[in-house]
């Protein structure tokens, strides 16, 4: 599998940055289009509830992500379904090359390439359809870095690479409800 260069633009929806737990709980920002231009929404995400900020409304509003397509963010970590669940089910997983990456480069991290089912990717992005190219990578310690998954997230689109990073294993943040 050809290692892809880049981001594809993802439509509509994007996770910018968060903290997350496997509680699972989230905080943080994501991207949405507002009156056809891209703004960061504020958005906490916990026990099955999905709380964003949205420009122009006070407050925080419920709001049911798959009525836009999108995952429950906090579902991102949850050991079931979440990011632990592609692992496991990457098909033909091969060991690649070693990378530096980390805080100013100063981690080595081993690349692995495969296929991941889109039944299974599915359980992160609903709309997910067909087999997904995946690259990971992983530090010494088995901590997963990068998670880059390139195939068709939602329906009639063309296929697009979602790129996931993370850091700061270990902390223990305090994500409540608004």
């Amino acid at each position: 599998m050809a290692r892809r260069r880049g981001h594809s633009r993802v439509r509509q929806r994007v996770l910018k940055v968060g903290v997350g737990t496997h509680a699972p709980a989230f905080e943080g920002t994501l991207t949405a289009l507002f009156a056809g231009q891209p703004i960061d929404v504020p958005v906490i995400a916990l026990d099955g509830t999905v709380n964003v900020q949205l420009p122009l409304t006070p407050g925080w509003q419920d709001v049911d992500p798959a009525d836009y397509g999108a995952p429950d963010p906090a579902q991102l970590l949850s050991t079931e379904d979440g990011l632990s669940s592609l692992l496991p089910a990457t098909d033909g997983a091969e060991e690649g090359e070693s990378v530096r990456g980390g805080e100013n480069n100063e981690e080595v991290l081993t690349e692995f390439t495969g296929t991941v089912p889109g039944d299974v990717v599915s359980n992160v992005i609903p709309s997910a359809s067909g087999d997904f190219d995946a690259i990971y990578t992983i530090s010494a310690e088995g901590e997963l870095r990068t998670a880059e998954l390139t195939g068709v997230f939602y329906p009639d689109t063309e296929p697009m690479t979602y790129t996931l990073g993370l850091d700061d294993y270990g902390i223990e943040p305090d994500i409540t409800a608004p």
